[in-house]
């Protein structure tokens, strides 16, 4: 796993041992790094999470790393639709129903009985003050875990580490020469370049198929564009004739 001081040690060489920029090493790393969790949603980054809920709570915290949601099921999860803050809010003022659904709510940002900003879910109505606990599990795919030091690592597999120095580079120069070239084109750049497709291949690769349950084969990017490159012609499972 790439440590900070490779990252570093990237910004120095692509900025020909010049001084680095004003705004330090490490955030310009960690942009990097935001950037890279951003652009796709990868499979190698979802995660899975058991949430709990406070009685009595409009609200369900969602895991700190939480950049968007996969899938979702159980008690709370199985029966909540996501719709609009409009709504949400309609229904606590006016108490409105929400025709036969359990509950309805939206992801947004809220803060902790600590101060701290977290991912969130106001729900309506409200919990139950008695009851279960656990609003379900989720599966998400997570954002950036910042590098803050020279000595942590990378969480990242290894095939999308040159695709992340190659970000690096692009934030290095973007900032410190925006005159030929500006981050954005040089971001450009790397999304055309062979770390990109290399990291997407691989990551793609981590399952090429999903089945026939509820249109899996639909789901199967990779195993669906191989077929494309191949004389084989072959029907999609899950539709019956």
């Amino acid at each position: 796993m790439l440590t900070g001081q490779q990252c570093i040690d990237q910004l120095f060489v692509s900025l020909s041992g010049q001084a680095h920029p004003k705004i330090g090493d490490l955030p310009l790393i960690n942009r990097a790094g935001n950037w890279l969790m951003s652009i796709r949603a990868w499979r190698w980054s979802v995660r899975v999470a058991s949430l709990d809920v406070v009685p009595g709570s409009d609200r369900i915290y969602l895991p700190e790393d939480y950049h968007g949601a996969v899938a979702a099921s159980g008690r709370i999860f199985g029966s909540m639709e996501f719709t609009s803050p409009d709504q949400v809010l309609q229904g606590r003022e006016n108490g409105s129903g929400i025709g036969g659904r359990g509950y309805i709510g939206f992801v947004t940002y809220g803060e902790t009985p600590t101060g701290a900003l977290v991912p969130t879910i106001e729900v309506y109505p409200t919990v139950p003050t008695s009851g279960e606990t656990t609003a379900g599990s989720i599966a998400y795919t997570a954002s950036w875990a910042p590098i803050a030091g020279p000595t942590d690592r990378a969480k990242i597999p290894w095939f999308v580490e040159p695709l992340f120095l190659s970000a690096i580079d692009a934030f290095a120069r973007g900032v410190h020469r925006p005159m030929i070239g500006t981050i954005a084109a040089r971001l450009a750049d790397v999304m055309a370049g062979g770390e990109w497709e290399a990291a997407v291949q691989a990551d793609d690769n981590l399952q090429r198929e999903f089945g026939v349950i509820r249109n899996g084969a639909a789901e199967s990017p990779s195993y669906m564009r191989w077929l494309e490159n191949s004389a084989l012609s072959v029907g999609d499972p899950t539709q019956v004739a």
